[in-house]
């Protein structure tokens, strides 16, 4: 099967379903998010994390592997396994955080 059958199977197919404003009642009955605890309990926990972090490996350090990073891909050679790691353990950190960002703005 290709997208134009897979499409015309489901609009053949489709079934709404009335719920009469139902959706909006249990919305509007949900409790409104009034406490901003939880965005300051992760920007504390990420102002920790990425202090100790600092302190434990030095900021010269991390420095020294992106830039080892971005001159290797610059002159088109394999970077280091640690400057490898220090950008995607980088990556992973923002990962998470604009996923926790995320979460706690949608709750």
């Amino acid at each position: 099967m290709n997208d134009k059958d897979l499409k015309a199977f489901f609009k053949a197919h489709q079934t709404d379903i009335v719920d009469d404003g139902f959706s909006k009642q249990v919305m509007r009955q949900l409790p409104a998010r009034t406490s901003i605890l939880p965005q300051i309990v992760m920007a504390f926990c990420i102002v920790v994390g990425l202090t100790v972090t600092i302190l434990i490996q030095g900021i010269d350090t991390i420095i020294l592997n992106l830039t080892q990073l971005i001159t290797a891909i610059g002159n088109l050679q394999m970077p280091s396994i640690q400057s490898l790691v220090t950008y995607l353990a980088g990556l992973a950190i923002l990962g998470c955080v604009g996923f926790a960002i995320g979460q706690t703005a949608s709750e």
